[in-house]
């Protein structure tokens, strides 16, 4: 039994008991909880809850912004010991960092943006190229041996970022979906909230299920093209 379950089945005794005392006497029930021990009890009780809860990973949540998705990766980078990453994207205007800081850390990672020659917002090319060469201009060049990217042909639609931990069966997954507008159209994505979601859950594996297919189908389509090399 684990510390989360011991607590949990202790915590139920405990509430039981309780109500059992006060329904049949409130003499006994008063004689109980005004023992010290009682009150060391509950504080050792609601102390492990809180740890727990501390601990837990979240299992589903709305990331709202650019920077609270950049701030909850930075986190997970030091908290969890990822082994590899999956990136589906657009212009990676503002994926550029994570991919730099996964890199950094000896994470793997696989990145499919979007080409050049099938994007609908035609900006998203220059983008793309922008943000491989600021990628590729770390001065900590052994990141090369870690990184993998392709272009994709699919016009984007989803955005995502699926980390796989080393000694863990939990998945974290941020997913989120490009819009378009006006004419010629523009793409949104950055400004656009993603939900958070972990493996711990079934709709958070349904989740990484779709989005963990959806990116490996266009990776290994035969059109999907290698990133150019690094600059030597």
């Amino acid at each position: 039994m684990s510390v989360a379950e011991f607590t949990t089945f202790a915590a139920a005794i405990l509430a039981e008991v309780l109500l059992v005392i006060a329904f049949f006497s409130d003499d006994i029930f008063r004689f109980f909880t005004r023992r010290p021990v009682f009150e060391v009890l509950v504080l050792a009780l609601l102390l492990e809850i809180l740890w727990i809860l501390r601990r837990k990973p979240l299992q589903i949540g709305l990331v709202l912004n650019d920077r609270e998705f950049q701030a909850e990766i930075a986190r997970l980078i030091q908290t969890e010991h990822i082994d590899h990453v999956r990136i589906l994207g657009a212009g990676m205007s503002s994926l550029k960092t994570p991919i730099q800081e996964f890199c950094q850390a000896g994470i793997k990672v696989k990145v499919l943006c979007q080409h050049p020659d099938t994007a609908v917002d035609i900006r998203d090319g220059q983008r793309a190229r922008e943000s491989i060469e600021l990628i590729y201009h770390l001065k900590d060049k052994t990141f090369v041996d870690y990184l993998e990217g392709k272009f994709g042909r699919d016009a984007a639609t989803v955005r995502g970022v699926l980390l796989t931990p080393r000694e863990s069966q939990m998945e974290y997954l941020f997913v989120g979906w490009y819009t378009y507008a006006g004419e010629p159209p523009k793409i949104a994505g950055r400004r656009n909230p993603m939900i958070m979601v972990t493996s711990t859950t079934e709709r958070g594996r349904i989740l990484i299920r779709f989005f963990s297919d959806l990116f490996e189908a266009r990776w290994s389509r035969p059109d999907a093209e290698p990133w150019p090399p690094p600059p030597k």
